[in-house]
């Protein structure tokens, strides 16, 4: 589980950064997509049951290629609104960091596809996602969080999700670039739409 979670992480570092840009930057197109669609092979092989010596240590050079500086490097520094909003979340939840990224980034795409530029720029996101082929970079995050088992059904009490929303916009939105331009109620409205979310008192 773990080190699915760990290629999903990686793969993040490259589409995270591509997906809340307004610009080109970074890694060549070429160089990037071919390194996200190894690593969402890779993905595919430790979903498989691939767990071996060869396989931990292909997923640690992967991962490595994706900590070199280039991910970010002519790109917005905080262009991957999500890690904000998932460290928090993950925070106020007591969960591990991907675990509440699975559950939170399809709602954050959908925003970015249907042209919310405070989340990212669907251009740039349609773009990253066409590096494996696929059209629909939000269902297609779905299929790959479902085919890895990666679709996590958490529990979120009503009054939690609403302190984690103001203080992610405290920490990191008004005058802060971070989620610049989002409102307390911006967020609490995302973090009720994240899948597999059991709500309560």
């Amino acid at each position: 589980q773990l080190l699915r979670e760990g290629v999903l992480e990686a793969l993040l570092r490259i589409i995270g950064p591509v997906a809340g840009s307004d610009r080109v930057g970074g890694l060549p197109d070429a160089e990037a997509a071919s390194l996200v669609r190894e690593l969402v092979a890779l993905g595919y092989r430790i979903a498989a049951g691939d767990q071996g010596p060869q396989t931990r240590l292909d997923a640690a050079m992967l991962s490595s290629a994706t900590h070199t500086g280039w991910a970010l490097a002519g790109r917005g520094p905080y262009s991957a609104k999500h890690w904000y909003l998932a460290n928090e979340l993950s925070t106020g939840l007591g969960l591990r960091k991907m675990v509440a990224t699975a559950c939170l980034l399809p709602a954050v795409w959908s925003r970015i596809a249907t042209g919310d530029t405070r989340y990212g720029n669907p251009d740039m996101l349609a773009q990253a996602w066409s590096w494996l082929g696929e059209a629909d970079p939000v269902a297609g995050l779905r299929s790959v969080l479902r085919d890895w088992g990666l679709e996590y059904e958490i529990a979120a009490p009503e009054p939690v999700l609403a302190e984690v929303a103001e203080r992610a916009v405290r920490s990191w939105g008004g005058r802060l670039p971070m989620l610049a331009g989002l409102t307390v109620a911006d967020v609490r409205e995302l973090y009720g739409d994240m899948v597999g979310v059991r709500r309560g008192a």
